[in-house]
């Protein structure tokens, strides 16, 4: 078959592909670091990024008129498909690496340099940054402000004392730390203030957790690595007491 009646837009696309390709292997070493079954996927859509960019270097093609012919026709269609690969892929991955952080301790910096390589694939994959945004927020985000709101709340600790006349207090206390409804930075405050928590590091991390809300960024990076340390909730409003 004659390469000169291969789409100009697929010769076109070489830069493009050597990119996905890439990103793709980026994400399979990071995918290798957080979960190794995951990244075998990336390193076969590498590979056939790596074909499709060097395709017009093949002088023939042993198989059908037809056959090469319909394959190229959907080749462009599966380029287009590649942003939305690199998407997913990056969605698990951090996903994966912040779900992995509570079991393995991550290091922070390293956390925080994988973020930094991911959103730099899609930027540089030009996926739009609304889309970049909600992936980030849904799969990073969310963590790190769960972070936050654990970490304010005392941990695993119960709040002191742990007489059954705090119950109610206690059962609040759970209905804050639910994972799949994040209390906001007020209704934190409200609690705190009600049960009579005054613990200069909990006001503190709050003030933080209400401005990683705006900016998505640790205004105060030292408080965000000690937020380990903060002790448990302690009680001092005696007239939440049941009888």
């Amino acid at each position: 078959m004659n390469l000169d009646r291969i789409p100009a837009a697929l010769k076109n696309s070489r830069t493009w592909l050597y990119s996905a390709a890439s990103a793709l292997l980026i994400l399979m070493a990071i995918a290798a670091f957080a979960s190794p079954s995951g990244a075998w996927p990336l390193s076969v859509a590498a590979i056939v990024c790596i074909f499709l960019a060097n395709i017009d270097k093949f002088s023939e093609v042993s198989a059908t008129t037809s056959g090469v012919s319909a394959t190229l026709r959907e080749a462009k269609g599966k380029i287009n498909d590649l942003n939305k690969l690199i998407e997913v892929m990056a969605e698990a991955q951090l996903f994966t690496i912040q779900a992995n952080g509570r079991i393995l301790n991550s290091n922070m910096i390293k956390k925080d340099y994988f973020l930094e390589r991911i959103l730099g694939i899609m930027r540089d994959a030009e996926i739009s940054d609304d889309r970049i945004k909600k992936i980030r927020r849904d799969n990073w985000d969310y963590f790190v402000k769960y972070d936050y709101i654990l970490s304010i709340l005392g941990g695993n600790i119960i709040p002191h004392p742990m007489g059954n006349e705090y119950n109610s207090v206690r059962k609040e206390w759970n209905e804050l730390r639910d994972f799949k409804n994040h209390p906001s930075p007020q209704k934190l405050r409200d609690f705190l203030l009600r049960v009579g928590e005054d613990d200069p590091k909990k006001l503190a991390l709050l003030n933080a957790f209400e401005k990683y809300c705006e900016i998505l960024d640790h205004p105060d990076k030292e408080l965000w690595k000690s937020r380990d340390s903060v002790q448990h909730i302690t009680i001092k409003n005696t007239a939440l007491a049941s009888p």
